[in-house]
């Protein structure tokens, strides 16, 4: 029988239920309150433990400050819905636990709760839960099954720092805000970011190597200075128009990240957004921005393209391409703004168009083609649809001497084919 992560979690705590009575008598240390029972330690031998809902009669409300934490021999617990306060470090550096199920009841949990807990693999936590102490998971690097509450709102600093293991995280819906620090150097692999999450804190998933693509579906949202800083394999990123405010150096440092998409709607590229991202060649500013910072496109020694949708944008200053000295900068006719140069960078008219009106327009030698005029050595690239729907790159080419000719060997494959030119 294959099961997911979190069925497994689930035939945990069935099977955990069901061997109740089987289990080692548990031994727990405690204190009572008011007529309600906390639990302060444990002393017994068993590794397999579910947390009693009464002891002597009493109700179980309650876990003490580092109740089960260090060398306890527990490696799987279940904590019924009873217990509805929690103190913080109650598994701090506990060395053998593996799993833990935390069922319905309480709607807050302690800080450090699973700091430095090398061994755990599985955290099922019910979803009356709303807040979640900071450094909860810290230094967890062999979680890799986690059921976060539906009813979350907020990820604190250092929830998941170091939790290598973690490759994928279904962020709540109800998750508004991620601090800072929140999950840095995290094993994440892809990241996307539910409608009401608002705010990503400074280096909130800096140093995370595995992370390749990040998806905003929502905001507005605002994103911290360095927040994706040093993600070196993170490689498609695109930049929503719900983003409002746009942190320094938030992808600074992204060595492999070639694709980025920015929407209409972002009015500024802050200090070092781009800073040292070798892997990108060509990017597109919209038209809506209007400022660009020092030292965006530093050290991107690969960059070749800047293809400007509006008028220059303002510059603060001329180290804003510091040793990007390949990168030429494309403008619309009818941009105003631009001269010769654009702070310190070439700069070239970007219009490409296809001649209809001579006679390399249409099939020849059994292929469908046409030729594009324009400025002397433009990149261009050449896309292919058969619904306006999908477009298939066909070809990328330059204008060498302001005039290239493209043919389509794949033409009479389709009904119908519809082209057009866009930007590498």
């Amino acid at each position: 029988m294959n099961l997911s992560g979190r069925e497994k979690i689930g035939f945990l705590l069935v099977l955990f239920l069901f061997l109740l009575p089987c289990l080692l008598p548990a031994q727990f240390n405690f204190i009572t309150n008011n007529g309600e029972i906390k639990i302060t330690g444990y002393t017994g031998t068993a590794k397999n433990v579910v947390i009693p809902d009464t002891i002597n009669g009493l109700p179980v409300t309650g876990i003490g400050l580092v109740a089960f934490a260090g060398s306890t021999p527990i490696t799987n617990i279940v904590i019924p819905g009873s217990v509805v306060n929690y103190d913080d470090h109650i598994f701090h550096s506990a060395a053998n636990l593996v799993s833990v199920v935390i069922s319905n009841g309480p709607t807050s949990l302690g800080n450090d709760m699973f700091y430095d807990c090398q061994n755990l693999v599985s955290v099922w936590i019910g979803d009356s839960v709303t807040n979640i102490g900071s450094e909860t998971f810290y230094d967890c690097p062999a979680l890799s099954d986690l059921k976060l509450p539906s009813s979350l709102k907020r990820l604190q600093a250092f929830t998941f720092l170091h939790c290598f293991s973690l490759t994928n995280l279904d962020i709540p819906t109800n998750v508004t805000t991620i601090d800072a620090n929140a999950a840095q150097q995290s094993g994440f692999t892809r990241l996307t970011f539910p409608p009401n999450v608002q705010s990503i804190g400074e280096s909130a998933f800096a140093y995370s190597s595995n992370l390749v693509k990040i998806t905003f579906s929502g905001g507005p949202i605002s994103l911290g200075d360095l927040a994706f800083n040093y993600c070196t394999n993170l490689a498609d990123v695109t930049i929503s128009a719900n983003v409002t405010n746009l942190g320094q150096g938030v992808f600074a440092s992204c060595s492999t990240l070639s694709s980025v998409s920015i929407d209409e709607g972002i009015k500024t590229l802050p200090s070092g957004l781009f800073y040292q991202c070798y892997s990108l060649t060509n990017i597109v500013i919209p038209g809506s921005v209007t400022n660009i910072e020092d030292m965006v496109f530093s050290g991107c020694s690969n960059l070749s393209g800047v293809f400007m949708k509006g008028n220059a944008p303002a510059c603060t200053s001329f180290d804003t391409f510091f040793a990007a000295t390949n990168a030429v900068v494309y403008y619309l006719a009818g941009s105003t703004g631009f001269s010769n140069t654009f702070n310190t960078q070439a700069t070239a008219l970007w219009n490409p168009t296809i001649v209809t009106n001579d006679g390399s327009f249409g099939v020849r030698n059994n292929l469908f083609g046409f030729s594009i005029s324009g400025t002397t050595d433009i990149p261009i690239l050449i896309e292919a649809s058969t619904d306006l729907g999908a477009w298939i790159p066909r070809q990328s080419l330059r204008l060498t001497n302001g005039l290239v000719y493209f043919s389509d060997a794949q033409w009479t494959n389709f009904p119908a084919s519809f082209y057009r030119i866009r930007s590498p």
